[in-house]
């Protein structure tokens, strides 16, 4: 049994992709606009690129691939190792794995295991081609009837501007009935595909053929170029600051951002930035002069499409200034005692995997200092007791935080601070 996903979401490479220009799980790509299609003309077209599609297999015990197919000026039918092609290892004993195989009435090129991640053909004159898959998970838990595997593909505006259209076919009938016109959904689900006693014959294995019919080059034009900004830094004292600028890739896939800064506008200095929500990114940098002021830009690295060549890049957002605090000595009492609660700005920031957080005390009082990710979930508490009077130091170790910016919060009494650091990996 089959089920179609509704929805206009898409996932390329790693982001998602909406109906406004934007990426599609870190590739990103644009086709629509409110209602505003991206329309091609044939003289639009790039001559002697690839043609790319991609189908993604997961299923509901864990397995997963990503599969790459389509079509390239310099392929051949059988095994093209320079353009990423290889031969499938033996088939494991265990688990889940995803292959392409020889079409049948065709030279057996991939021999019986087939080819993994990628098969690519050479363009023929008809404009259509047929690739078969098979995928298999020999977990006993997945060959259970609750277990489904669902494929997904990229939606029509994509598969649109590379062939006139596309199916997807199940051979044997037994889970997929009717061929599935891939130009009108974008995902199915496939109910007890491994089990051995349900409708696949051939469980745990399964084959489908996907056709395509006006295969054509990718477009080479791009209407929705990116674009890019440089924001306010923001948490700035005496030694740090936080850059940010926002990115929207419009029809590019968006690779990396990293911020320039330094004393002038040469700048001389580079960090990379950490996505946060919608389009903005952000760093933390460390280790500044007081009282000085510094530039800084934001500078994503794009590239536009799978199949033609890079734009310019990076492309740099505006520039931007700020001017760190003046040295700020905390005053104690003839007792030692600070005079106010301060929670300091880790350092290292950003830090792998180790860090120090200061904060200081002017009273004894129960503390409590946790870590939170950005949708406010409490991944770290540092310390929850009662602390004298005093400056205090705590390590903390993100070894198990993945990269991303979190949110630390001192809390004591009716006073509480927070502020932002940064993991990479």
């Amino acid at each position: 049994m089959v089920h179609f996903i509704p929805g206009r979401f898409l996932s390329i490479g790693g982001h998602i992709e909406t109906t406004i220009p934007r990426p599609t799980a870190m590739g990103w790509r644009c086709a629509v606009v409110g209602s505003l299609f991206v329309l091609l003309t044939p003289g639009s077209l790039a001559q002697g690129n690839p043609t790319l599609f991609w189908i993604k297999v997961n299923d509901s015990i864990g397995g997963y691939d990503s599969l790459t197919f389509g079509n390239h000026p310099f392929a051949t039918y059988c095994v093209d190792t320079g353009l990423g092609e290889n031969y499938s290892p033996p088939f494991p004993p265990s688990g889940f794995f995803a292959v392409f195989l020889s079409i049948p009435g065709r030279a057996n090129c991939f021999t019986n295991l087939g080819l993994i991640k990628k098969d690519l053909r050479g363009y023929n004159l008809s404009g259509t081609d047929t690739f078969l898959i098979r995928i298999a998970n020999l977990d006993s838990a997945a060959q259970l009837p609750s277990a489904t595997a669902t494929l997904r593909w990229p939606d029509m505006n994509y598969l649109g501007t590379r062939c006139d259209s596309m199916f997807l076919v199940d051979p044997s009938q037994s889970i997929i009935k009717e061929k599935v016109n891939m130009f009108s959904t974008e995902s199915i689900i496939l109910d007890s595909v491994y089990n051995p006693t349900g409708p696949n014959p051939s469980a745990p294995l399964f084959k489908f053929f996907i056709y395509i019919y006006g295969v054509r080059p990718c477009s080479s034009i791009c209407d929705y170029p990116p674009i890019v900004h440089t924001l306010s830094a923001t948490e700035i004292d005496s030694s740090a600051a936080t850059l940010n600028g926002s990115v929207i890739p419009g029809c590019y896939w968006l690779d990396s951002v990293t911020f320039e800064y330094g004393a002038t506008t040469a700048y001389g200095n580079e960090i990379v930035g950490v996505q946060g929500s919608g389009y903005r990114v952000s760093a933390t940098i460390t280790g500044l002069q007081h009282n000085t002021t510094y530039h800084f830009r934001i500078a994503p690295y794009l590239h536009f499409s799978d199949c033609c060549s890079p734009c310019s890049s990076p492309c740099y957002g505006e520039d931007s200034s700020f001017t760190t605090d003046g040295l700020t000595i905390v005053k104690k009492d003839d007792t030692g005692i600070p005079p106010k609660f301060v929670l300091n700005q880790n350092y290292p920031n950003p830090l792998n995997p180790s860090t120090v957080i200061t904060y200081d005390l002017p009273s004894t009082t129960h503390v409590k200092l946790m870590v939170f990710d950005m949708l406010g979930q409490e991944v770290a508490r540092l310390v929850d007791e009662t602390e004298f009077a005093g400056r205090h130091t705590q390590p903390f170790n993100a070894a198990m935080l993945s990269s991303g910016a979190y949110i630390y919060t001192l809390s004591a009494g009716s006073n509480v601070q927070s502020k932002i650091m940064t993991v990479i990996r």
